[in-house]
């Protein structure tokens, strides 16, 4: 058989029959398969049928569609029908065969709880009938009830309605719903919800359960002041570190190293850019005390400046600022001013730290 053919072929079992299993003897090429369904055969191998007719189809166990099977051999493996035979309608197995069955129970009234056959319970599919409430007898099946009139009545439970011995329903008003704990949302039997529940009580900030009711809760350290509340210890902040150090080219003649413009100046280091603007001068003969080369921002009436972008989890910036020689300065950053009083001469920088969480520019 060819899988390009699309062919296929059923066996059929003949009246009072079912087909217990198939085994097939073949061979395969192009990778070809014999199929019934999803299920893929083997040769000289039992299939299990369990039904009156089965069909099998030519399938491909790669992606191939010109797979072949070649069937020298068949057996198939019948087994008679049951006929079934049973002592009555209560009997749930077969005499024959021993298969079970669901049972159906005698023709019962249709109120009937009880099997007059086999006394089994079974399922009402109606209600009793009687003549009125001071009826206690059934008028259909002749069940007696007990009368709510006369009842001692039993409930499962303070906010259980229905009375266990008769039909007496009570009112939402003659229910007592139980809360164990005052802060609980809910009735210990049901889904009455606690009309004014209290606050539970979680001893800290970061508790995740309830000491009063056991309600569990999610809830993190909070570190905002410190140490959270529970005694557990701030994690360490990051050490400051360098990430970048910028190193600008510069000569006498106050042109940059890379041949670029003196009025602005890019550079890169470890994927982090500074970027100069209005630059005026770099010098190489004017150093501070530490050796340090000096910038000139800013000449003929234009502002210099500088800016830089940092990652995501660069939460804080320190920016050390001198101002040339002798003379203290103003620097802006991010439109807040802030006066430099160190100056070159000494050697000595200001730091200035800047929050960088979220403007990371």
């Amino acid at each position: 058989m060819y899988q390009t053919d699309s062919g296929a072929f059923s066996i059929t079992a003949k009246d009072g029959y079912t087909i217990a299993s198939v085994k097939f003897t073949f061979t395969v090429a192009n990778t070809g398969a014999l199929m019934c369904g999803d299920s893929r055969l083997t040769s000289g191998t039992a299939f299990m049928v369990n039904a009156d007719t089965v069909t099998f189809t030519i399938g491909n166990t790669s992606t191939k569609t010109n797979g072949q099977v070649k069937i020298t051999a068949i057996e198939v493996t019948y087994k008679a029908l049951c006929t079934h035979a049973y002592d009555d309608n209560c009997d749930a197995d077969c005499n024959l065969c021993g298969e079970t069955r669901e049972v159906t129970h005698a023709d019962n009234v249709l109120c009937d709880e009880i099997c007059s056959n086999c006394k089994a319970e079974v399922v009402a599919k109606e209600d009793h009938v009687y003549d009125d409430d001071a009826d206690a007898i059934c008028n259909n099946c002749g069940f007696e009830r007990v009368l709510a009139s006369e009842c001692t009545h039993e409930y499962d439970n303070n906010c259980d309605a229905d009375c266990n011995l008769c039909d007496y329903v009570r009112a939402d008003e003659e229910l007592e719903h139980t809360f164990t704990f005052a802060c609980q949302a809910k009735c210990d039997f049901c889904d009455a919800a606690n009309p004014a529940p209290a606050e539970h009580d979680f001893k800290f900030v970061c508790s995740t359960e309830c000491s009063v009711c056991g309600v569990i809760r999610e809830a993190d350290h909070d570190f905002t002041n410190g140490d959270c509340e529970c005694g557990e210890p701030a994690p360490a902040a990051p050490a400051e570190q360098t990430l970048a150090q910028f190193t600008l080219g510069a000569n006498g003649t106050a042109t940059h190293a890379d041949g670029t413009s003196k009025t602005s100046y890019t550079e890169t280091v470890d994927g982090y850019t500074l970027n100069l603007t209005n630059v005026s001068n770099f010098y190489t003969g004017a150093r501070d005390a530490k050796g340090n080369g000096a910038i000139k921002l800013g000449a003929s009436s234009k502002t210099g400046g500088f800016s830089f972008t940092v990652d995501e989890n660069v939460t804080k910036v320190i920016i050390y600022i001198a101002g040339y020689k002798a003379k203290t300065v103003g620097v802006t950053i991010n439109k807040t001013t802030y006066n430099v009083n160190t100056t070159s001469d000494t050697g000595s920088y200001q730091a200035i730290e800047i929050d960088t969480t979220t403007t990371k520019t």
